[in-house]
């Protein structure tokens, strides 16, 4: 088995024994919904108050799934809500985030089964991840979601049509309210356009 197969099977081992709701995101995400992309790690969101984090994080040692900076683990877990993870027998790396915002509760609830190394994982579906890659704001996300790649533009169209409903999820404005220069991929147009 793989680095990657043998994370996301232990992951979600691990996940469904806690009774976890986790779901892919990311580079890994974005490859699994037909945009390839060369990635080492995979990004997952697990829905997890801190001490759950910690006994998800003890029960993946079991799987040989270790911290990358143990001497800083609970400072990463306290203050960024993040667990850098690796498997050190292929190095094969995870970042796992606890998640708990809305947007991420309606993101798990939405997950899609995809397969990623023959295993299949809850992925982010198409219109929550161009959302968290447009909030991400760094220049590959936003390629990922403005790119020519059909898909890349099914990602954009998601982002559009889902604008007011990010507004009513987050209690803000959204793309094209007072977050807008969190998005600035939508760009102007594509707010006239979910107006």
């Amino acid at each position: 088995m793989s680095g990657p197969a043998e994370v996301l099977a232990g992951l979600g081992e691990e996940t469904s024994r806690l009774g976890l709701r986790w779901y892919v995101f990311g580079a890994q995400a974005v490859a699994a919904h037909g945009v390839p992309r060369a990635t080492q790690d995979v990004d997952v969101t697990v829905l997890a108050d801190i001490a759950t984090a910690r006994r998800l994080i003890d029960a993946l040692r079991g799987q040989v799934i270790v911290h990358r900076f143990p001497e800083i683990a609970d400072e990463l877990l306290l203050r960024a809500h993040v667990a850098p993870l690796v498997h050190p027998g292929t190095g094969f790396e995870i970042d796992l985030v606890l998640g708990g915002t809305e947007l991420e509760e309606v993101a798990a609830g939405r997950a899609e089964s995809l397969v990623i190394a023959g295993v299949p994982v809850p992925v982010s579906g198409p219109t929550d991840l161009a959302i968290s890659k447009m909030i991400a704001g760094r220049a590959l996300d936003h390629q990922d979601v403005r790119g020519g790649e059909p898909t890349a533009a099914a990602l954009a169209a998601s982002v559009i049509a889902a604008a007011p409903r990010v507004a009513g999820v987050t209690g803000r404005g959204g793309a094209c309210g007072q977050d807008s220069e969190r998005l600035p991929a939508i760009g102007t147009a594509g707010c006239r356009a979910m107006r």
